[in-house]
C-alpha cells in the first residue's frame, strides 16, 4: 500500500500526502484487529459543495486514531466507521478534483441513531481548495441531503455514490483507481470544473441502443434490473439508457463494487431492505410536508 511520508495533517496537503496519512490510520486499525465482522459492503453518498463549510464544534479525523490500551467497543466502531468515510473522501477527491489540496485535517460530525438507542452515525467534512477557490467533500453514513428540511438542489456533477467492499484489502487501492479514472478519460462524467461535458456524454449515452458497443460506461446484466429496483440503481450511481433499455455504470465508476453491494442487496429480505432505504423514508416525509403545506395553504385561502 505504500509507506507513510508524514506524520499527522499540515494545512494544504496533496492528495498523494492524505492517501498516506490514510494508510497508516488502516494499518493501525488492522493492527487492532478492528476489521473483524464488516461482512457486508456499504453503500455512501459524498458531495463536493462549491463552498467552504462550519466546521465549529466539530473534531478533526486524527482525534480518533489515538489507539489506548483500554479496548472500548464504542471507539473501535466509531474509528472503523470513520475510516470508511475518509476512504469515500479520498476517492471522490481522486476522481472529481484531483489537482486540490486539503486545506485543512478534515472533521468528524455525528448524528444521534434514532432507531438504535444511543449508537451515533458519522459524517466526514474534508476541505479542499484549488487556485484560491474553496470547495467542500462531504461523505456521512446518512446521507446528508435528507437531514435538510427542504432538499437542496445538487448537480449530477456534484454527487458521487461510492460502494466500500465487504473485504477490507480493497478499501485503499491506488493502481485500481488509476486504471478506473485512465479508463474514464473520454468519458469525464464528474468534471465539476465543466460540467457541460457530462450533459454532453448523458445525450449520448441515451441515444445509443446497442449494449455490446456501449462506450459510456459498464451495461449491468439484466437481473439487477427486477421490478422496485430502479432507486436501488439510482442510489448506486448507475443511469438508465432510454434507447438500449439497460441500466449502466458510468465509468471510473468501480462497477465491481457497484455489483458486490447489488448482489448483497437482493439476497436481503423485505425488512432488511426497507431498512436500507433511507430514501424511501425521507421520500414519504416529503410527501407528509408537501401533503401538510398544501392543507395549509387551502386554509389560509380560505380564511381570507
Amino acid at each position: 500500500m505504500g509507506s507513510r511520508v508524514k506524520k499527522g495533517w499540515h494545512p494544504s496537503i496533496s492528495w498523494s500526502d492524505a492517501y498516506q496519512e490514510t494508510i497508516y490510520y488502516y494499518q493501525r486499525c488492522q493492527d487492532n484487529n478492528l476489521f473483524a465482522g464488516h461482512t457486508c459492503p456499504c453503500l455512501y453518498q459524498s458531495y463536493v459543495l462549491n463552498s467552504s463549510w462550519s466546521t465549529e464544534g466539530f473534531q478533526e479525523v486524527s482525534k480518533f486514531f489515538k489507539f489506548s490500551h483500554d479496548k472500548d467497543p464504542n471507539s473501535d466502531f466509531a474509528r472503523t466507521s470513520i475510516l470508511k468515510l475518509l476512504v469515500v473522501a479520498l476517492r471522490c477527491h481522486y476522481f472529481t478534483q484531483e489537482k486540490s489540496v486539503i486545506s485543512h485535517e478534515p472533521f468528524v460530525f455525528t448524528l444521534p441513531d434514532a432507531s438504535q438507542i444511543g449508537k451515533k452515525r458519522y459524517g466526514l467534512i474534508y476541505p479542499i481548495e484549488h487556485n484560491g477557490t474553496r470547495s467542500t467533500i462531504i461523505v456521512s453514513e446518512y446521507d446528508i441531503l435528507f437531514s435538510s428540511y427542504q432538499k437542496p438542489h445538487i448537480s449530477h456533477e456534484q454527487k458521487f455514490p461510492c460502494v466500500i467492499e465487504a473485504d477490507n484489502s480493497k478499501w485503499l487501492n491506488e493502481s485500481r483507481w488509476e486504471d478506473l479514472r485512465g479508463e474514464s478519460e473520454s468519458s469525464p462524467w464528474f468534471d465539476v470544473k465543466q460540467p457541460w461535458k457530462r450533459k454532453k456524454l448523458y445525450s449520448d449515452a441515451m441515444t445509443h441502443d446497442n449494449p455490446e458497443t456501449f462506450p459510456y460506461g459498464n451495461v449491468l446484466d439484466q437481473h439487477y434490473s427486477k421490478p422496485g429496483m430502479s432507486e436501488e440503481l439510482k442510489y448506486v450511481g448507475a443511469i438508465f439508457g432510454s434507447q438500449m433499455k439497460r441500466w449502466f455504470v458510468p465509468k471510473c465508476f468501480d462497477v465491481r463494487a457497484v455489483k458486490s453491494w447489488l448482489d448483497y442487496y437482493i439476497t436481503l429480505s423485505d425488512a432488511e431492505r426497507e431498512r436500507m432505504r433511507w430514501w424511501h423514508s425521507f421520500n414519504q416525509t416529503k410527501k407528509h410536508v408537501s401533503y401538510n403545506n398544501s392543507k395549509n395553504n387551502q386554509s389560509s385561502e380560505h380564511k381570507e
